[in-house]
């Protein structure tokens, strides 16, 4: 497994679009999936960032919500249940397909986050199809 880390609000897509790699290639590396660190006390005022609101920017924390495969929500022993809860439904309506689990600083089982095979066909139609 090699696993690559974007510290801060890195926008994933250029990074994954490099493992999408030709078949006569016959690379031996493939994207597993995008796995994304949410901070939860900080996550709706980057959404809400009045900078960035109304000027066709796409902001970087919604980037990578809708990119994600799994997402990591940090920070949930800060947060009231009620914001936790807002919180949840606006990312589920940013991405409503990928796997949630709340961390303690970030703390996770590898199982959890490996051998994801979120850009494999197969697995997709699977998941569709249950």
């Amino acid at each position: 497994h090699i696993i690559i880390e974007t510290s801060g609000l890195a926008d994933p897509g250029p990074l994954a679009a490099v493992f999408w790699l030709d078949e006569e290639l016959e690379s031996q590396l493939f994207l597993n999936g995008i796995v994304t660190v949410v901070d939860l006390k900080n996550l709706e005022r980057h959404l809400d960032d009045p900078h960035k609101l109304n000027t066709g920017y796409v902001n970087e924390a919604l980037k990578q919500i809708s990119y994600a495969d799994q997402l990591l929500l940090n920070k949930t022993d800060l947060v009231s249940s009620r914001d936790k809860e807002r919180t949840m439904h606006r990312i589920r309506q940013i991405n409503p397909l990928a796997q949630v689990h709340c961390t303690k600083y970030s703390r996770v089982n590898l199982d959890t986050i490996l051998n994801i095979r979120g850009f494999e066909l197969d697995s997709g139609i699977k998941c569709m199809t249950e």
